[in-house]
């Protein structure tokens, strides 16, 4: 006799999702998550998140067809509004082709080019040297009223919802596994007490950054890397109220692209400001040993990009904020499972647009095993599997 259906081990995005998807199918179902609900020490937290439509790859399109209907499910379920739909820009070289715009609109999306006059007509916040990509039903999601709705959610489903229990060891046997959790917290000498041993039929790793950590005597994992990122909130300027979200893609020589990190993402954060930052150039951490602090070099150049791209917000006002990529050698997700333990990782700050969709794939490996989910983000999949970058 075990004591739940599905423990799940992560209680950010990926974690309440699948919690959320399974409670509501009647599994029993118990979440453990080391740290208190609205912490930082992870990937899931913050206010926003861009809800980028510009995809093409099959398997991605229809999970993020998927993500919008439940993301809306969420919002109906929960009385909160999750999705804003401002739109979102693409631009920079290549950014806006007529094979992407065709593309992306073969995929169900709307899509629309737009002349960097027109575009710099619209959004006077935002600097356009290129012709731009502006997809209408994209924008933002509320990515902190989104965690909190879906642990209300999955909790009034009869999910138990531990906060300050860390799993320490997870072992499958034939027919259950058995997983010990100590509580824990962000200060140590919260940690190690009140050690409890809890049985399920299956576990969801949901801990991402803390994948290897968990499970790495447990499951042959992909090689994965764990960055500390650095994007800033930016003070808007009085008069730009109209704000999409955008991606900014560079051009080695071009002018104007002269110190350029990577692409750079961002949106309006109501309340916070313009949140912009490079996409993945943090350097590699310890996630039980991190301080939390930007990069000189990296904060002084997105400054700078602002200064240059965004004329809508006080460049001298960038107030960093941190967080945690956990990133693939092939920059896809993992979704799978082994046996009796289901992994969900490798999300590299790609994965909040598609939370729901991935929580179902979850619950659906949980319930019905190896096979549920897509071949693109199996634990065994070659290397080599090319395609569009997730973004």
């Amino acid at each position: 006799m075990t004591d739940v259906d599905v423990l799940i081990i992560g209680g950010g995005a990926m974690g309440l999702s699948t919690a959320w998807q399974l409670a509501r199918r009647g599994r029993r179902v118990r979440l453990l998550e080391q740290f208190q609900p609205g912490h930082h020490m992870g990937a899931s937290h913050g206010a926003t998140r861009n809800f980028n439509t510009s995809y093409t790859q099959p398997d991605l399109v229809a999970m993020l067809h998927e993500s919008r209907s439940l993301w809306n499910e969420l919002e109906l379920d929960s009385g909160r509004q999750i999705l804003d739909l401002v739109g979102l820009v693409n631009h920079g070289p290549g950014a806006a082709s007529p094979d992407a715009h065709a593309a992306i609109s073969a995929g169900g999306e709307a899509a629309e080019l737009l002349s960097t006059k027109d575009a710099g007509e619209r959004w006077p916040g935002i600097r356009f040297d290129t012709e731009v990509l502006h997809l209408p039903r994209a924008g933002r999601v509320r990515a902190a009223d989104a965690l909190t709705s879906m642990a209300e959610l999955a909790a009034a489903s009869g999910a138990e919802l531990s906060w300050g229990k860390r799993a320490v060891s997870v072992i499958e046997e034939a027919d259950r596994v058995v997983v010990e959790a100590h509580s824990w917290g962000e200060a140590p000498e919260h940690r190690g007490h009140a050690r409890e041993t809890i049985t399920a039929k299956v576990v969801v790793s949901a801990v991402n950054a803390w994948t290897r950590t968990l499970l790495g005597g447990s499951v042959e994992l992909p090689r994965m890397r764990v960055t500390q990122e650095a994007p800033v909130h930016f003070r808007e300027f009085n008069g730009y109220i109209d704000w999409p979200s955008f991606n900014h893609l560079p051009a080695l020589g071009r002018a104007g692209y002269e110190g350029w990190l990577s692409p750079v993402y961002g949106m309006l954060t109501p309340g916070e400001g313009i949140k912009a930052g490079w996409h993945g150039v943090g350097p590699v951490v310890d996630p039980d040993a991190r301080d939390f602090l930007p990069v000189r070099a990296q904060l002084d150049a997105i400054i700078q990009y602002a200064r240059d791209w965004l004329p809508g917000v006080d460049a001298e006002s960038a107030e960093p904020i941190s967080c945690t990529y956990t990133t693939t050698d092939d920059a896809r997700f993992v979704i799978d499972r082994v046996g009796r333990i289901v992994v969900l990782a490798g999300f590299a700050g790609e994965g909040f647009k598609f939370v729901p969709s991935i929580g179902r794939l979850g619950a659906d490996l949980a319930e019905n095993g190896p096979g549920a989910a897509p071949e693109l983000f199996s634990l065994s999949r070659p290397r080599s599997i090319a395609g569009e970058p997730l973004r």
